[in-house]
């Protein structure tokens, strides 16, 4: 069932959409499906090898030089350390960053803090410039979070990841490349480290505090989200779009079009398997500006990434230029760790041509393409639309359940219809060139006439393997008539929807209930929904949107005394266990025209101090219509995000 804020939401970019398509499919017949993201270096967003920290590095303001070593804690003259000093000759030495109420540090070479990485990586360039990004961080960072040291690999090159700030010092091992680093000694650090933590949740008798309550401590907001310019894209040959018999090409749902094609060369993300010979990096004529619906995610591998709906490029001499059903961001600078708004970046494997034409992060069957390439401009298209934030599947993967949308929109007075048409699988990684990237691994999973599991979102549950691993069970939920029902498959088969089963009240059973089902998670319809796993209370939270438009995040949690882990038997208790009544996350003040819509929790955005990862830190994102048209610079839509930290007590 579609909920009714997301389909308001979606009927002003037709606006502009279909009435502009007339002329745009004049201009470019396939713009339908194009579009993706940009990476940024060093000193300004060009292309680079993973995903930077843009801004570039510098040393810290309390800082009048290079890095200084010294034989002890009280040195008085340092020496500049020598860039020929060996680095086992510079092991163990200490330094200050500038005297007398420096900062010291301890050198250290090939040593590593594995899975202890504040940011995925920075493009630093120089020793110096590491130290200055891990001083920066300090000062800037907000209380609870730090920089403990950084690790440095020289040998790297061309814009290569080089510098890598460390929020913990845990478990140190041998590094598998050079490395040369610091950690800020304990007895002079400006700020205390983060206290040890396990990779395991503590058990519960060993907890030094249980808690009773779990209620809001602190909100943020942080405001609206901007987009990184982008310069570069991948110049290719452009593919010829397929086209299909003319008896196929007319108004009306046909199933087949979905289901009997495969996927379209000429959409989706590229990849570094995907490119075709002859490519070569290009500049593009100019930084297209994006406006764009939706805005959930989550980390995969360490990359925050956001995922949008439809999502309209516009170029200052041409207007728009081009329309797809979906695209993606990545978080860029971490700006939230600094209570500002987020800034997020288009990588190189989204963009089509110079202008700004997507290829669309969602791929679409040749049958897709074909038909909406045709009709464009007379109201008729088909859509991919993720919806959810991601849900994790192993280490270097997830997945999304992107419903699957007919759109009908009368072109006399632009109302829309949206049919629902079941939803499909979306395999989502992230290419260390290109960015991130979908592999649509079934044409389609459920079909129109029965609940889309999936598409509201999930949870995974880890066996033996542990977290990361490829056992356990995925959970999915489904918005039924009386709530939230729940599905599960294990991920070896979870293309194949033989192997779903589907909780009836009292255990899964292989059959698929019906919408009317009072087998529900959770008595009541909602819009939005995220379920997590909580190690500091090892319990289970759950973050929704009602669908009474109230412009409210609420929150439930199960029983404080559940002693969990988030493994299978345990993630069992979303179903077996009492949820809480409901609280108030946090009430977003009502935008400008109509209300916030496509809420939810970015899971993972504040490293150790995440809930997810035994803080209580949560980012929450949310798209608003900024009452302006979506051609104008203010765009017709607003991602907007807030800082939330719960007490527990």
């Amino acid at each position: 069932m579609r909920s009714f804020p997301i389909a308001f939401s979606m009927m002003l970019v037709h606006s502009l959409v279909f009435l502009s398509f007339i002329n745009l499919a004049t201009a470019h017949p396939y713009s339908f499906n194009h579009f993706r993201h940009l990476l940024a270096s060093r000193y300004e967003p060009t292309h680079t090898t993973k995903y930077p920290i843009p801004a570039k590095a510098k040393a810290s303001s309390v800082s009048a030089g290079p890095v200084s070593p010294c034989t002890g804690v009280h040195c008085a003259n340092p020496t500049l350390l020598p860039s020929s000093l060996p680095c086992d000759a510079a092991n163990g030495t200490t330094f200050v960053t500038a005297l007398p109420n420096g900062t010291k540090y301890t050198m250290i070479c090939d040593i590593d803090f594995p899975a202890q990485h504040i940011y995925p990586f920075i493009l630093a360039g120089s020793f110096d410039e590491c130290l200055g990004q891990c001083e920066t961080y300090n000062e800037k960072a907000m209380a609870g979070t730090s920089c403990a040291g950084f690790v440095f690999a020289p040998d790297r090159t061309n814009g290569a990841d080089d510098c890598y700030l460390k929020s913990s010092l845990h478990d140190p091992s041998s590094a598998t490349i050079h490395l040369v680093g610091a950690t800020i000694m304990p007895s002079t650090a400006s700020r205390a480290l983060p206290s040890t933590s396990s990779s395991l949740p503590t058990p519960r008798s060993n907890l030094r505090k249980t808690y009773s309550e779990v209620n809001v401590g602190n909100l943020k907001i942080l405001g609206s989200s901007t987009n990184k310019p982008t310069n570069q894209y991948v110049s290719h040959v452009p593919a010829t779009p397929q086209k299909l018999a003319s008896s196929l090409l007319v108004p009306g749902l046909n199933p087949d079009l979905i289901t009997k094609y495969p996927i379209a060369d000429d959409t989706g993300s590229w990849t570094e398997g995907q490119l075709p010979s002859g490519v070569t990096l290009s500049n593009m004529k100019a930084a297209p500006r994006m406006s764009r619906d939706g805005g959930k995610g989550g980390t995969i591998n360490e990359t925050h990434i956001f995922v949008f709906c439809d999502t309209a490029s516009f170029s200052e001499d041409q207007g728009m230029v081009g329309f797809v059903s979906s695209s993606v961001a990545t978080d860029d600078g971490m700006k939230a760790l600094y209570g500002e708004p987020l800034e997020l970046v288009d990588n190189l494997g989204e963009w089509q041509d110079d202008v700004g034409r997507m290829r669309g992060f969602a791929p679409m069957t040749t049958g897709e393409e074909s038909f909406n390439i045709d009709l464009s401009g007379r109201g008729y298209r088909y859509a991919v639309w993720p919806e959810s934030s991601v849900i994790p599947f192993n280490a270097s993967h997830a997945l999304l359940y992107p419903a699957l949308v007919y759109d009908v929109v009368d072109m006399s007075n632009q109302a829309a219809v949206f049919n629902d048409i079941g939803n499909t699988i979306l395999l989502v990684s992230v290419d260390p060139t290109y960015g991130p990237t979908a592999e649509r691994v079934v044409p389609q999973l459920y079909n129109q006439d029965q609940v889309t599991f999936g598409t509201l979102g999930g949870i995974r549950s880890w066996g033996p393997a542990g977290k990361g691993g490829n056992d356990g069970h995925i959970y999915l939920f489904g918005k039924g008539d009386n709530g939230v029902l729940v599905a599960r498959t294990v991920p070896n088969g979870f293309t194949d929807l033989s192997t779903y089963e589907y909780w009836n009240g009292d255990s899964y059973t292989e059959d698929m209930p019906s919408s009317s089902s009072n087998a529900v998670m959770l008595d009541m319809q909602v819009q939005d929904l995220d379920v997590v796993y909580v190690p500091a209370i090892r319990s289970f939270l759950m973050i929704y949107l009602n669908t009474l438009a109230d412009n409210t995040f609420y929150y439930r949690h199960l029983p404080l005394d559940l002693d969990a882990d988030d493994q299978d038997c345990d993630v069992d208790n979303i179903v077996k266990a009492k949820w809480s009544a409901e609280k108030v996350l946090a009430q977003i003040e009502a935008p400008i025209e109509g209300y916030i819509y496509a809420g939810g929790m970015h899971a993972g955005y504040f490293g150790d101090d995440d809930i997810t990862n035994g803080g209580s830190k949560i980012l929450i994102t949310w798209t608003e219509h900024t009452g302006q048209d979506a051609a104008s610079p203010e765009s017709g839509y607003a991602h907007k995000s807030a800082y939330v930290e719960l007490d527990l007590s």
